[in-house]
């Protein structure tokens, strides 16, 4: 064969001329491994045909990293389930505490996908008790705080209801988020709604519903 007859490797190839075998056979390691490192060297990592190879090594010679790409893909595609199976699975393979606090944000993300608040918020907070310094945790938290007024709001008091976006801020806060704490700032109770309720800035108020917290009263900004 002269090289200008030579198959062109592309995307293509590789899912539609290389794949079929590797789906009769799931269980050809070698197979596996030559579809991913094609798939990498041609930037083919979205292919189906990748994820079932990712599948196939996983099941054989299984790592933390192959186990989060699988996870992450799963989750793109709503699979949700297969996507935590293999979150887990790279929790169980991880062995620093970086690569731990990685997967428990990645589930925070997932849980908050699947409308999963208070999982997420756990999950959220074992990243950062696995890394410190994994702080954009936190701000998943906040968020989390932030949609849930319409979950929370008992209609009774305005500042009742929105100290979810006092709790929000303080996540925000630690997350070093300042666009979001401003953002959150502007949903506070105003200082009409406090005096009426005869409360003070500065003390503790209870949070309720599934956020189930404590913070500090503070006042909307009088501009906003």
């Amino acid at each position: 064969m002269c090289i200008r007859d030579r198959v062109k490797m592309d995307c293509e190839f590789i899912e539609e001329k290389i794949g079929p075998a590797l789906v009769a056979d799931p269980s050809d390691l070698a197979l596996a491994k030559r579809i991913i490192a094609l798939s990498l060297t041609y930037n083919c990592s979205k292919s189906p045909i990748f994820l079932t190879a990712a599948e196939t090594v996983q099941a054989q010679e299984p790592t933390y990293s192959v186990a989060k790409i699988i996870a992450i893909k799963n989750d793109a595609a709503k699979e949700y389930d297969e996507a935590n199976k293999y979150y887990q699975e790279a929790l169980e393979l991880a062995e620093t505490n970086e690569q731990k606090a990685e997967i428990h944000y990645g589930l925070a993300n997932h849980y908050r996908a699947r409308g999963l608040k208070s999982k997420s918020r756990a999950s959220a907070l074992a990243a950062v008790g696995a890394d410190p310094s994994k702080k954009e945790a936190y701000k998943i938290i906040g968020d989390l705080y932030m949609t849930s007024y319409d979950d929370c709001r008992q209609g009774v008091s305005k500042v009742d209801d929105r100290a979810v976006f006092l709790a929000a801020y303080d996540m925000y806060a630690r997350a070093g988020d300042s666009r979001s704490m401003a953002n959150a700032e502007k949903q506070f109770p105003s200082m009409e709604e406090i005096f009426e309720l005869s409360l003070k800035e500065g003390q503790e108020l209870k949070v309720g519903c599934w956020i189930n917290t404590t913070v500090t009263l503070k006042r909307r900004p009088a501009d906003t």
